[in-house]
C-alpha cells in the first residue's frame, strides 16, 4: 500500500490515525488482511495486503474456507442397524414398530442422510440443552 492509498483510508476515519492503525491492527489480528509486523501496534504501510480471509469477508460469503471447514460426518452401515434397534425398543406396538423399520429400510440413500442429519441435530440440541 502506497502513503497515497494510506492518506486516502485515513480520511476515511476523519484522519484518525490512531483510530484507523487501531482497526488495521484488529483486522490483522484477525488474519483478514497482512500487516508485516505488529509489534507496538505499528504498522507497516508498504507491507499491507488483503489476505484470503479478508477477500472473503469482502465478497460477502465463506469463499473456500465454506469447503475447507466443511464436516463430513459418514455413517457406517451399523448405523441403519441402530436406528432399527432404537424402534423396536422405543415403539411399543408391535405394527406400528414393523412399518417403521420398513420404511427405514426402503429410504434411498439420500433419504437416510436427511434423516441422519436430522437425528444428529436433534440429538446435539438435546445434549446441549441437557448440559446447560
Amino acid at each position: 500500500m502506497t502513503r497515497k492509498d494510506f492518506a486516502k483510508l485515513c480520511a476515511i476515519f476523519d484522519n484518525d490515525e490512531g483510530r484507523l492503525v487501531a482497526n488495521l491492527v484488529y483486522l490483522a489480528e484477525h488474519g483478514f488482511i497482512h500487516a508485516g509486523d505488529l509489534q507496538g501496534g505499528q504498522i507497516n504501510i508498504s507491507a499491507l495486503r488483503i489476505a484470503k480471509d479478508g477477500i472473503d469477508l469482502l465478497m460477502g460469503d465463506a469463499g473456500l474456507a465454506s469447503v475447507k471447514n466443511t464436516v463430513t460426518v459418514r455413517f457406517h452401515a451399523d448405523a441403519l442397524k441402530e436406528m432399527e434397534n432404537i424402534i423396536r425398543a422405543k415403539c411399543a406396538d408391535p405394527e406400528q414398530r414393523r412399518s417403521l423399520v420398513e420404511k427405514l429400510q426402503s429410504l434411498s440413500r439420500e433419504s437416510l442422510r436427511v434423516l441422519y442429519a436430522k437425528a444428529l441435530e436433534i440429538g446435539l440440541e438435546e445434549a446441549l440443552r441437557l448440559l446447560l
